[in-house]
């Protein structure tokens, strides 16, 4: 995997830079372990997206994630319970071990 400085830095933006990396594990992270959650508690999705943000500030000697936003769209079949839905996502959140890692400010 090739990855490079960011544009903002000088950067060709030819190859993915370690933040775009970084927010893009978040997602990852939360995706599959929410569809493997999923499966092990029989809900039953129709479609998943997670999207996921992040805001940059500092001057360059400290620049550094200020927010980071993620956003889940999940549909289930038949209106499936919504309350099985929402504990997924909160089981999704505990068991991704990047999110239990950024809890811990590692």
């Amino acid at each position: 995997m090739r990855v490079e400085i960011p544009k903002e830095f000088g950067g060709k933006g030819d190859s993915f830079c370690p933040d775009e990396l970084f927010i893009s594990s978040i997602g990852g992270c939360l995706l599959t372990t929410l569809l493997w959650l999923a499966k092990r508690l029989n809900i039953n999705l129709s479609d998943v997206k997670i999207s996921v943000e992040g805001l940059m500030e500092g001057k360059l000697s400290e620049h550094e994630f200020a927010e980071i936003y993620v956003e889940m769209f999940i549909e289930a079949p038949n209106n499936e319970d919504m309350k099985a839905v929402e504990r997924l996502v909160d089981l999704a959140k505990e068991y991704c071990r990047i999110t239990k890692a950024l809890s811990r400010d590692i």
